[in-house]
């Protein structure tokens, strides 16, 4: 096993993130248009941004030491687990607006808010 974690701990992390079938469609997409066969989505946090933490999503071909890992419709997701304990709820939806378009992270977890954005 690659985590010291225990087996309830892990099935307990290992959805904690999830993804709409909109937004599955766009990463299978984008890794189908950069012919990147083989290949999932990792997701994880960053120090850094208005809140503290800066999403960072970025395709993966292979599991690290302390991964989760799971699929989620034919998208194999990878996720740390420190990133997992921040994200865990998050729901990643792909929207489309006036504004643009793009990922969405929908986190339920408390973090610092931003004063000077406005």
């Amino acid at each position: 096993m690659m985590s010291d974690v225990s087996t309830a701990a892990n099935a307990s992390l290992e959805q904690s993130v999830r993804l709409t079938g909109k937004a599955v469609q766009m990463v299978l997409k984008a890794l189908a248009d950069e012919n990147r066969n083989g290949e999932g989505l990792r997701v994880a946090v960053a120090g850094g941004g208005c809140s503290g933490v800066q999403y960072v999503l970025d395709f993966c071909g292979e599991r690290r030491a302390g991964d989760h890992v799971y699929a989620i419709d034919g998208l194999t997701v990878y996720l740390d687990f420190a990133s997992a304990h921040v994200l865990h709820g998050t729901e990643i939806d792909y929207v489309s607006s006036e504004e643009g378009s793009g990922f969405r992270f929908n986190n339920p977890n408390p973090v610092r808010s931003c004063c000077s954005c406005g």
